[in-house]
């Protein structure tokens, strides 16, 4: 027979069993009945899982349409943007690891509050933009500062007391931090969800539309980790950061105050943690759990 004929089949109860035929690989044969299918208590029932029908679907589209010699460019399109649109997110991602990495490497210890550091900064940036009516730039830079001081806060009010301790105290107290900022924040602002209210357009590449808020945001942290690298390498205060992290026993005889280099560090730990709220209010709403998305106990 031909690709698409039909056959009519007579169960022994009399009903009628439609079978759909094809000469197509990628065809599925369905059975169907009024009320029974030769006696079974399913309404329809498919010779093909219907579970596995969209796998199946997914990897016989690309077989079928090589053999046409041919791709659809729809299928191109939704393989890569996946990819396009993680790569772009993973930057922001980065620019947050780098400064918890940052502040790990030279303290030796792990902020367990860092996401909650962000979204603090992610307020801040959300009222200096929509209720005191700064620009938006001014308003990024009010967020990072306040971030900052608040990582330098942390480490003197709360890290300090227990840096020689055990470290699982210091996880316990960094976690307290977390949960005290979300509650905090959920007492303050409440559980709502605030946004800037930006409407930012898309740039489109063929079938792939990319919002310019994730561009921006992908390239802002590149160069903020270029600025880091530089920074660490060709400058004496970043040279001495990178020293109390190799040997802390023995950059106090050369000269080099640890607690000073822990206070910078921390300082531009939570810096990175307030530029990091920038980039993510633009293309996130803020509410007081949003650091359970990118903190390091996700």
């Amino acid at each position: 027979r031909s690709a698409g004929d039909e056959e009519a089949e007579t169960c022994p109860d009399g009903e009628i069993r439609l079978a759909l035929t094809r000469s197509d690989p990628c065809a599925t044969t369905v059975s169907k009945s009024p009320a029974t299918s030769c006696g079974r208590p399913e309404s329809m029932t498919f010779e093909t899982p219907l579970a596995t029908m969209p796998v199946l679907t997914f990897f016989m589209m690309p077989l079928c349409s090589a053999a046409m010699g041919r791709m659809p460019r729809t299928l191109e399109s939704l393989a890569a943007w996946p990819v396009l649109n993680g790569l772009l997110f993973g930057g922001v991602l980065a620019l947050l690891a780098l400064g918890l990495n940052l502040v790990f490497g030279v303290i030796d210890v792990v902020w367990i509050c860092y996401a909650e550091l962000m979204m603090v900064g992610m307020y801040t940036v959300y009222f200096m933009y929509t209720v005191y009516k700064l620009p938006l730039v001014v308003a990024f830079a009010i967020g990072i500062l306040v971030v900052a001081v608040l990582g330098v806060l942390l480490h003197v009010l709360v890290i300090r007391p227990v840096l020689n301790s055990e470290p699982i105290n210091q996880l316990l107290v960094t976690g307290g931090v977390l949960f005290f900022l979300q509650a905090a924040a959920t007492l303050a602002f409440g559980v709502q969800f605030r946004n800037l209210g930006l409407s930012l357009p898309s740039l489109q590449l063929g079938e792939i539309y990319l919002p310019y808020s994730r561009i921006f945001a992908a390239l802002t942290a590149f160069v903020a980790m270029t600025l880091l690298y530089f920074f660490l390498k060709k400058t004496y205060l970043g040279t001495a950061i990178r020293a109390i992290s190799q040997d802390r026993a023995i950059m106090p005889l050369m000269g080099v105050s640890p607690a000073r280099i822990y206070i910078v560090t921390s300082a531009i730990g939570g810096g990175l943690a307030g530029l990091g709220a920038c980039l993510l209010v633009l293309q996130y709403d803020v509410h007081p759990a949003i650091g359970l998305s990118f903190g390091p106990i996700t």
